[in-house]
């Protein structure tokens, strides 16, 4: 159950957010199956990239794509103490040290992004075949 809580919880933000887009669309009251099928579409799709892309950064995160970033942000706020022998990381080295155990897991992001993509997908070349 540990292992399926994070997909379990990404799946019920997108189908939350997914609704909230139907609602806002204002689907529950339409009765143009065209419209319909077409807002179904960019409701699946908006949550699933979400849900995906942010499961790519995480994977960019983990392969050290953003640390030299990280670590200027951390030194310029180092530069900012009173103290400046209380710094975190003496150098870069250092931090990538620190870092080393901290990967963050992202393959339940990508899975119910891809999803909500793919249902959102589906609708697409159901609303194309419609038009």
């Amino acid at each position: 159950m540990k292992k399926l809580k994070p997909y379990l919880v990404t799946f019920a933000v997108c189908a939350a957010f997914t609704i909230s887009l139907l609602s806002a669309y204002g689907v529950f009251e339409q009765t143009d199956k065209v419209e319909v099928i077409k807002n179904l579409s960019d409701s699946f799709i908006v949550p699933g990239i979400m849900a995906l892309g942010l499961g790519l950064l995480f994977f960019g995160t983990n392969g050290g794509a953003f640390d030299m970033l990280a670590f200027g942000v951390i030194k310029l706020f180092d530069v900012l103490k009173k103290d400046l022998t209380k710094v975190k990381y003496r150098d870069f080295y250092e931090y990538k040290q620190s870092r080393e155990g901290k990967k963050r897991e992202f393959l339940y992001l990508v899975l119910v992004g891809l999803l909500f993509l793919v249902v959102g997908l589906i609708f697409t070349f159901i609303y194309d075949g419609m038009v």
